[in-house]
């Protein structure tokens, strides 16, 4: 699913103020590629992140996703091309605490409008490496265990975008790299992968750095 970000502008107003968070921001992703957008706090990534998943919605610009201009959907359009398209995994889990890990990744496929599939989602927690706790619940899991329970729900529909805004910001440095190391498997799986970081070591396994800093992109490499 190839992407494609076209001279994209967002503000947000607070009373009478009104604050610019992107600034003419142009880019693409090509179909299957892992590409990773580095920048500091305050630079714009969240706000990005939910504009590709059609969350938000830009002032001005075009995104344009599969050939499908997402920023010009009507809301409820918007909604349902996201539940049939994209996977999210945030920066915090968003477990259901009283659900094991199974039930998070069965509801992943509800929520999606897909069949509840025991095995898929069994599949999926195999693929994270937590077949052996599927019957666990969030509190018995680790952080880095949690975070690899929301890519298997995040997979639970098999998306054809898969969108990671900070998903190791709270993981210590060995589960960092095999969170990151689990999104770029899903390009296996056949998603297009897009995740936003702060961290320069882990843009490393990225095909691609989309780089951006106080709201515009400042340089677009192949990763070393």
């Amino acid at each position: 699913m190839g992407v494609a970000v076209d001279d994209v502008w967002k503000s947000y107003r607070l009373g009478r103020v009104s604050t610019p968070i992107l600034k003419g921001v142009s880019f693409s992703v090509s179909e299957g590629e892992f590409v990773g957008i580095l920048g500091p706090s305050g630079s714009g990534k969240s706000t990005l992140v939910m504009l590709l998943a059609g969350i938000d919605t830009p002032d001005r610009g075009r995104i344009v996703v599969d050939g499908v201009e997402v920023s010009s959907l009507p809301p409820g359009a918007r909604s349902s091309w996201r539940r049939s398209n994209v996977g999210i995994v945030f920066q915090f889990f968003h477990l259901i605490p009283t659900l094991t890990a199974l039930e998070n990744v069965l509801l992943g496929m509800e929520i999606a409008g897909v069949r509840r599939d025991r095995d898929r989602a069994m599949d999926l927690l195999k693929f994270v490496g937590l077949e052996d706790k599927a019957d666990r619940f969030p509190a018995e899991l680790s952080g880095g265990e949690q975070q690899r329970v929301a890519i298997a729900r995040a997979l639970a529909h098999n998306p054809k975008l898969l969108l990671a805004d900070e998903p190791t910001a709270n993981l210590d440095y060995e589960n960092k790299i095999r969170v990151v190391r689990l999104l770029r498997m899903a390009t296996k799986r056949g998603a297009t992968v897009i995740f936003a970081t702060h961290d320069p070591h882990l843009v490393e396994e990225a095909d691609r750095i989309v780089e951006i800093r106080d709201g515009r992109v400042t340089g677009v490499e192949a990763s070393v």
